[in-house]
């Protein structure tokens, strides 16, 4: 399962579904989680493609919040997170991460490289592809959804930008591991 949480990134967001649904890797669910847009967002999702499941919050209670409630109801045993303003750069990327899960079955969460043009900067520069890591960044990562729902996931802290380190620690302390994918870089545009 593919979980995006967006509030008010419509144009983005459409980006990121486009490059959901040319995925190769079948049957594939993509669920858009919706942190109550005023932007029309509800109206583009479901002009795009009704294969996507779009869910919309009356109230904006925070991304850690949403993405606990994907991890709940994904159908799929491995959970990959996009952020809305991302995009993968590869129609293969969900197929490699399956492939990567199967490989090692010990692995808890694969942090996905991710580039940010805006900032002239690449995730994790000093990592290389399958080294073991202590923590992931929440705009590309896949982790086994057993595992997440047993971590709790994310703690909801308002205003908390940090959850995702917060999950890796915690990952860590109950003796997981966290692998860099060796996968094509995901787009984020933050």
């Amino acid at each position: 399962s593919i979980c995006i949480v967006t509030r008010n990134r419509k144009d983005d967001l459409l980006v990121a579904l486009r490059s959901c649904l040319a995925q190769t890797y079948k049957p594939l669910e993509i669920l858009v989680y919706d942190a109550a847009s005023t932007d029309g967002t509800g109206e583009a999702v479901r002009s795009l493609s009704a294969s996507v499941v779009y869910r919309r919050e009356e109230t904006d209670r925070g991304l850690p919040a949403l993405r606990n409630r994907s991890y709940r109801e994904a159908a799929g045993e491995i959970v990959v997170t996009l952020d809305d303003d991302a995009y993968y750069t590869d129609a293969t990327t969900i197929e490699q991460v399956v492939a990567e899960f199967q490989r090692q079955p010990g692995i808890a969460a694969i942090a996905m490289p991710f580039i940010s043009p805006r900032h002239g900067a690449a995730a994790r520069p000093e990592s290389t592809p399958a080294q073991r890591l202590r923590s992931f960044t929440g705009c590309s990562h896949a982790m086994r959804r057993d595992i997440a729902l047993r971590m709790g996931p994310y703690r909801e802290i308002s205003g908390y930008y940090r959850e995702d380190r917060d999950l890796g620690i915690r990952l860590l302390g109950a003796g997981q591991v966290i692998v860099k994918g060796a996968l094509p870089p995901v787009v984020h545009m933050h």
